[in-house]
């Protein structure tokens, strides 16, 4: 009888445990995993297929992870059919491991939402103040006679990737302007206060993009924004009109700051604009605004079909993403291997070196300098006005951005790499009028090496404590349009370089390309500047100039080392017979053995070296760490 009852307890007890890991079970089923927005890559398209037949797919893909084909079509967000081939869907993270691991895929990445915050009539003529070199101008009017050999930008057609347009600002206006370039393939999207008329031979294209935003946050509240290329933010109105904006006469901020004529860097270029970038819910307008990647990625994939010649991008995030897994940087790859140049702003949470984003050497990354006399917010390639840029303005918002303030304005102050990042966008646009032959990879170069350590005042630039600044301050220094025109020489680099150099870091977005056996080194990627990080012993590197000026010329070579290191290239000069034609130069750079100048582990030195016939100076900074 004992035997028995002991059985029967133990059976129950069974029972329990069955029936509560059935109900642990049925809870887990109850609540399945989040669905989120996943990006999944595969490359370019072969330009084989129909769009429908890359759209059934990119179907098929998500079919065979989702439980039918109604439930794949669903989860789809994007379909990128121009030049980038890949989709955005509304994925479980098993479900984008799963995709990871098929034939094909390149990358499967989460949606990061990149949050952009608000990053003179006078930038310009600052800018011809610096022209020169030595903060000294050559001649009283240099910017000016850029912009008449650029014919003002007219028909160079710059997209701008931002929160939208006031296309009633007398920046955009179309008076007098020619028809609109053949070349252009994009369209004039309409939407809640914007019709095809607000379009017109200035601003020719508009589009907004805002699926992946409303699959994360829920339909757009039209009382926080247009559900339209229309600008409620005014920072994209701003960073257009920096770029492109009409002069216009006896503007100013409130209360009659900056008074003077407001004008955009490049006058009468064309613009295209591609709003991706929308409210915060539930925070102030103050905060800035979230921009979802596959909501960019897929206005940059169209702006390539569309036909721009230059893109401006002055969005960012506090952190920095592998390149397979940043949809700023594989858009702006394929961007890059059709000859667009792409500027995008640094950000502004420096000064340390980690804090920078879009980095990826096929972009302009474009720092800011916020005081005249210098100070900085911070690197890499290059840097530009920043501090209190005029331009203009949604009426649709304060100029505080502030829910208690009322007041509306035609042009507005802001501060930032945000501004700064068109700026040298307008520059670039200019540079592809007067060099329309030219390769992105040139126009930076140009921009790089033609560039000023020096300030309005003559004396070197300086960090904001007052120190001399550094390459991870100001990059190749602020920059300067006129000399960019006529560098002498440029150092040009091509989509394969791109993909080499991606190689050698342990990366691959372009599944048609084999990488070698043994990548060349990082550092021998063909870069205006040269950065080694963690150097052992020695190592050479090598570097490409084309000759870009006088037919015959010959350059000679003068170089500082690093503090701690010793430096010898070779040859010391690089002699040309004719336009177009390219010399190789090897850079070899030793630790030095004495202990007294041997910097500390991980820390940077700099220095430089510097190309001249006499007429064109062309600078490059090097940076180099010891292991």
């Amino acid at each position: 009888m004992k035997n028995q009852s002991s059985n029967i307890f133990w059976l129950l007890l069974l029972i329990l445990h069955l029936s509560a890991s059935s109900s642990s079970s049925a809870q887990h089923h109850e609540q399945p995993q989040p669905r989120q927005v996943y990006i999944v890559y595969f490359g370019e398209h072969s330009g084989e297929k129909t769009t429908h037949e890359i759209e059934d797919d990119h179907h098929s893909y998500l079919f065979s992870v989702k439980g039918s084909k109604e439930e794949a079509k669903a989860s789809l967000i994007y379909s990128y059919k121009n030049v980038v081939n890949g989709f955005s869907a509304l994925l479980t993270q098993d479900e984008a491991s799963k995709l990871s691991e098929m034939k094909g895929v390149v990358s499967v990445f989460r949606s990061h939402p990149k949050k952009h915050r608000l990053h003179t009539t006078r930038s310009w003529d600052f800018i011809s103040l610096l022209e020169g070199g030595n903060g000294e101008a050559n001649h009283p009017y240099p910017y000016e006679e850029l912009l008449h050999k650029a014919s003002y930008g007219k028909d160079v057609i710059v997209g701008m990737i931002d929160s939208g347009i006031w296309p009633e600002s007398q920046s955009f206006s179309d008076e007098g302007m020619e028809p609109i370039p053949k070349s252009w393939k994009g369209k004039c999207q309409t939407g809640v206060a914007f019709n095809k008329s607000h379009c017109n031979r200035k601003l020719i294209g508009a589009r907004y993009y805002i699926k992946s935003y409303e699959a994360t946050f829920g339909r757009l509240n039209n009382a926080e924004d247009y559900r339209s290329p229309r600008d409620k933010d005014g920072h994209g109105t701003h960073t257009t009109s920096i770029v492109g904006g009409r002069r216009v006469m006896n503007a100013s901020a409130i209360g009659g700051f900056a008074y003077g004529t407001a004008s955009g860097g490049a006058p009468l270029v064309r613009l295209a604009i591609y709003k991706a970038c929308w409210p915060i819910p539930g925070q102030p307008k103050s905060d800035g605004n979230t921009c979802q990647e596959d909501d960019m990625l897929a206005a940059i994939d169209d702006a390539i079909a569309d036909g721009v010649q230059v893109l401006s991008i002055s969005i960012g995030t506090n952190q920095s993403n592998p390149y397979t897994q940043d949809g700023i940087a594989i858009g702006a790859l394929h961007a890059a291997k059709r000859n667009i140049v792409v500027a995008c702003s640094a950000g502004n949470s420096g000064p340390t070196p980690s804090t920078v984003t879009n980095v990826a050497p096929w972009i302009i990354t474009v720092a800011a300098i916020i005081n005249f006399d210098t100070w900085l917010y911070w690197q890499p390639d290059i840097t530009a006005p920043g501090l209190n840029i005029l331009a203009a303005w949604s009426e649709a918002i304060s100029p505080t951005q502030l829910d208690v303030d009322h007041r509306v304005v035609n042009y507005n102050l802001q501060s930032g790499t945000s501004m700064a990042c068109p700026h040298v966008a307008a520059v670039s646009a200019l540079l592809k009028a007067i060099h329309p032959n030219w390769s992105s990879a040139a126009i930076r170069s140009a921009l790089m090496t033609t560039a000023t350590l020096n300030n309005n005042m003559g004396t070197p630039i300086t960090d904001t404590a007052g120190n001399l600044a550094t390459p991870f301050h100001y990059g190749s220094g602020h920059f300067q349009p006129a000399n960019a025109a006529d560098p002498g020489l440029v150092y040009d680099a091509t989509y394969t370089d791109y993909l080499l150099f991606l190689c050698s870091t342990g990366y691959h977005l372009d599944p048609s390309f084999k990488c070698p056996k043994h990548p060349p080194s990082p550092s021998n990627l063909n870069y205006p500047s040269l950065a080694i990080a963690k150097l052992k012993r020695t190592i050479t590197v090598k570097r490409t100039v084309t000759n870009v000026g006088a037919s015959k010329s010959v350059y000679s070579l003068t170089f500082k080392p690093p503090i701690g290191f010793s430096v010898e290239i070779s040859p010391t000069i690089l002699s040309f017979s004719e336009v177009g034609e390219k010399r190789n130069f090897f850079i070899t750079v030793k630790e030095e053995s004495r202990q007294k100048t041997k910097p500390k582990a991980g820390q940077y030195a700099f220095g430089w070296y510097m190309w001249s016939d006499g007429i064109h100076i062309v600078r490059s900074p090097i940076a180099v760490s010891s292991a």
